[in-house]
């Protein structure tokens, strides 16, 4: 049978909620591997300027996995509401 509208105002709402999830859990991701890095400052096994430097890095991959979630997200709340 053919999705009703509120179904699909359902699914996108659920899809919504999933993708949050995995926002959360990238971010998550983020904060481990910067609490990596300042212990390994911390023990002098890297230097100031690699800290920063794999802090930006770190930072610049979790936007980028970001955005990546956010379009998918976008184009396939537009195809479930365009069934």
């Amino acid at each position: 049978p053919p999705l009703t509208q509120e179904h699909r105002k359902d699914l996108a709402k659920s899809l919504g909620k999933m993708a949050e999830d995995a926002k959360v859990a990238l971010r998550l991701a983020r904060r481990d591997a910067n609490e990596e890095f300042k212990k390994q400052q911390k023990d002098k096994t890297i230097s100031e300027d690699d800290f920063k430097r794999l802090e930006k890095e770190v930072q610049k991959i979790t936007d980028k996995f970001v955005e990546t979630v956010d379009q998918k997200t976008k184009a396939k709340e537009t195809e479930i509401m365009s069934l």
